[in-house]
């Protein structure tokens, strides 16, 4: 019997740098990532307006904003700042 470990690690980059405009007061983080069927994504930072656990959330306050992604079908994470 041969037993295999799925360790693969999920491929993220965070992008950046990312600019917020007087006109506009927010803008779109949108990196990198690795997609899958059960990626969870969580985005920490001083100012997330919508889509905090997307891959694509809004900001509207300068900061840096980190990312971390979980595949549950292997338990293994990965991390990025932007």
């Amino acid at each position: 019997v041969v037993v295999e470990v799925d360790a693969s690690v999920p491929v993220l980059d965070a992008g950046g740098p990312y600019g917020l405009s007087c006109y506009t007061g927010q803008t779109v983080l949108d990196g990198v990532f690795t997609t899958c069927n059960q990626c969870v994504y969580s985005w920490t930072g001083p100012g997330i307006a919508t889509g905090g656990t997307t891959l694509v959330p809004t900001v509207n306050q300068p900061g840096s904003y980190t990312i971390v992604v979980t595949d549950f079908t292997n338990g293994c994470t990965a991390t990025d700042v932007a």
